[in-house]
């Protein structure tokens, strides 16, 4: 039991410790082999915090599994998203297009917001088909980010 309590407790302290020494590949493997969600998670924003705007290559093939992977838990798909449109990656509007109908409400929500500044074909069409979804808040979002 104490075994357990410390490994949750040092779990996030050494993924913390990573992002502070801008340690990629210990997020990556987190990110990759994470037992937990929490991990992954924490992971994929921990390289989106070390490199906000510019892309961590060997990352990518990581983020772009997680967001595929019709396994993973909904908010750890949402982290990776997240970071690929921090760094405008080109793959992303594709792989949101797969994994938004696989996902539950708020993350879809997150997935579009994640489009909504990209003024690329195939996000332009993604969002124009939510504009009337069964989730309300979503197509009335949508709506809004449309018109700006």
């Amino acid at each position: 039991m104490i075994l357990l309590i410390l490994a949750c407790i040092f779990t996030p302290y050494k993924l913390e410790q990573a992002v502070q020494q801008f340690d990629q590949q210990e997020l990556i493997d987190s990110l990759q082999n994470g037992r937990h969600g929490y991990v992954r998670e924490r992971a994929a924003m921990g390289l989106q915090r070390i490199s906000p705007k510019r892309q961590i290559p060997n990352a990518l093939h990581a983020l772009y599994a997680c967001v595929s992977n019709k396994n993973e838990f909904d908010f750890v798909r949402k982290a990776c998203v997240q970071t690929l449109s921090s760094w405008n990656d080109e793959k992303l509007p594709v792989l949101v297009v797969d994994a938004i109908q696989e996902v539950n409400e708020e993350t879809r929500y997150w997935m579009a917001f994640a489009l909504r500044a990209r003024s690329d074909a195939q996000s332009r069409a993604l969002l124009d088909s939510l504009k009337n979804d069964s989730d309300p808040i979503l197509a009335y979002s949508v709506r809004q980010w449309l018109e700006e």
